[in-house]
C-alpha cells in the first residue's frame, strides 16, 4: 500500500481534516521576503516559523535537522540570511503558527483555511528511497535475506522444531506471513493495524535485530523510540510516546494489570490523551509490543 492510493484513509487519522499547505506556505514567505533567494526563501519555509510559547509570546522555532530548538533573529541573520541586510522586526513576517502537529506520510505544511501548521514528522531517508507502485503495478518481490531472516526469527529449530518432514510448520509460516504484513501496513500506510505482535525468543534470534536494523531506519529515528515497560507507568508516563509513530517496548515481561491495561489502549484506541509536564496533548499512531 502507498501513500498515493491509500488516501482515502486520511479523514481517520488524527489532523485528517488538514489539508496539504505547502504552496500557502511559499506564497507567504514569498510575499514577505520577496528579496531572497529561492534557496532563501526555502530555508525559512522548511525551517523556520513563529510560534507562541506558554507564555503568550512568540518565540522564533527553528530546525536544526536534529532538533528544534529556539533562536534569535541574530542567530536565523547570521546562519541563514547573512547576504541581506534585515530590517528591525523582519522576523514577525515568519509564518506563524497557533501549534504544531504531527501527521506522518503527510506534508510539512498543513491548512485549514487560512491557518498553518507546521508538520513535525520528517520521513526516514530509506522511506524516501522507495518508489511508490501505482494501482496494476507488480510488486517487487522481498530478496531473499528477509526470507532467511524471518525463518530465525519465527521458525529457529531450537524453539520450533521442524515436522516429521523436515519442513516448517504451518502455523510458523503463518506468523511470517502476518508479520510480514504488519509490518509494511505499519510503516507504509497512513491508517493503523490495531493490534501489535509480540516477539518471544531466545537471545540471538534476531528481535534485536529487527528493531534496530529494520524497523528504525524505515520509521526514521525522530520517529520510532525505544522504552522499557515501566517507562509508561505514572501520571506523565505517555510523554515519552507523543510524535513518534513506532514504540518498541523492551523486555515486556511486565505482567502487571496496569501495564496490560496501559498497553491495550495505546495499541487499540484511535486516540489517547497524554500529559506531559507543560500539559502536552497529542495523538498517537502505531506500535509494535
Amino acid at each position: 500500500m502507498t501513500v498515493q492510493n491509500n488516501k482515502q484513509f486520511f479523514e481517520d487519522q488524527p489532523h485528517g481534516h488538514l489539508r496539504d499547505g505547502s504552496a500557502k506556505a511559499f506564497e507567504r514567505i514569498g510575499r514577505a521576503f520577496p528579496f531572497l533567494s529561492m534557496y532563501e526563501q526555502h530555508q525559512l519555509v522548511d525551517r523556520t516559523f513563529l510560534q507562541t510559547d506558554v507564555s503568550g509570546r512568540p518565540q522564533i522555532r527553528h530546525d536544526t535537522g536534529h532538533r528544534i530548538v529556539t533562536s534569535s533573529p541574530q542567530e536565523i541573520e547570521q546562519s541563514l540570511l547573512y547576504n541581506h541586510e534585515m530590517k528591525a522586526g523582519w522576523h514577525n513576517f515568519l509564518i506563524a503558527i497557533p501549534h504544531p502537529v504531527y501527521a506522518p506520510n503527510r506534508p510539512k505544511w498543513l491548512s485549514a483555511g487560512q491557518t498553518l501548521f507546521r508538520n513535525e514528522y520528517v520521513g526516514s531517508d530509506v522511506a524516501k528511497s522507495i518508489p511508490n507502485l501505482g494501482v496494476n503495478d507488480v510488486v517487487v518481490p522481498c530478496p531473499p535475506e528477509w526470507d532467511a531472516f524471518m525463518k530465525r526469527l519465527f521458525a529457529n529449530p531450537t524453539m520450533c522444531p521442524p515436522t516429521a518432514d523436515g519442513s516448517i510448520p504451518t502455523d510458523n509460516l503463518r506468523f511470517i506471513d502476518e508479520f510480514t504484513n504488519w509490518l509494511a501496513f505499519s510503516l507504509f500506510s497512513n491508517s493503523r493495524p490495531l493490534y501489535a505482535p509480540i516477539l518471544r525468543g531466545a537471545h540471538g534470534t534476531g528481535k534485536g535485530t529487527m528493531e534496530s536494523q529494520v524497523i528504525k531506519p524505515f520509521v526514521g529515528g525522530r520517529n520510532h523510540i525505544k522504552v522499557m515497560p515501566h517507562n509508561i507507568k505514572g501520571e506523565h508516563g505517555g510523554q515519552f510516546l507523543v510524535g513518534k509513530s513506532m514504540v518498541v517496548f523492551d523486555e515486556v515481561n511486565d505482567r502487571g494489570q496496569v501495564f496490560g491495561d496501559r498497553l491495550k489502549n495505546l495499541v487499540t484506541e484511535t486516540d489517547l490523551a497524554v500529559r506531559g509536564g507543560r500539559g502536552i496533548s497529542d495523538q498517537l499512531l502505531r506500535w509494535i509490543a
